[in-house]
């Protein structure tokens, strides 16, 4: 099996980028949902983290799927980049991200689902490499 972690900002298009994976039959995971993150105190704040007990629990578990994309950004992924075989990072122009929520997200879901470079990396043949994924920007 191949993982792939899908990541980026907010408002970069993670959540929809993983909803059409899911519509053409991948396997994904958000880790947005599911109790996949815990908020911690740091000294800069309150953030979240990975629960690391369940992050490595899917990564070992879906050995049956031919690919399986996993979505998210938080400070402690790094520690488990080497158990990806690709990573994807999604990025957008700063006047996008600059945008009320709302309005970023429009725009992020119109670059995703409009014919952008991030569809058509959505609409290739899915027996193709995951080597053929790469950085998607607007």
């Amino acid at each position: 099996m191949r993982r792939v972690l899908i990541t980026g900002m907010s408002v970069t298009g993670k959540s929809t980028v993983l909803r059409r994976l899911a519509e053409l039959g991948y396997r994904v995971i958000d880790t947005d949902e599911g109790g996949f993150t815990v908020s911690v105190q740091s000294a800069s704040g309150t953030e979240r983290l990975w629960r690391e007990d369940r992050i490595q629990a899917i990564l070992s578990a879906f050995i049956d799927a031919d690919v399986m994309f996993v979505s998210g950004t938080c400070r402690n992924q790094v520690r488990f980049y080497p158990q990806f075989d690709r990573i994807v990072l999604l990025s957008a122009p700063a006047s996008v991200l600059r945008r009320p929520a709302g309005h970023a997200h429009k725009q992020s879901v119109r670059q995703t689902a409009g014919g952008s470079r991030g569809d058509a990396a959505l609409r290739r043949d899915p027996r193709a490499p995951t080597s053929e994924c790469c950085h998607v920007g607007a």
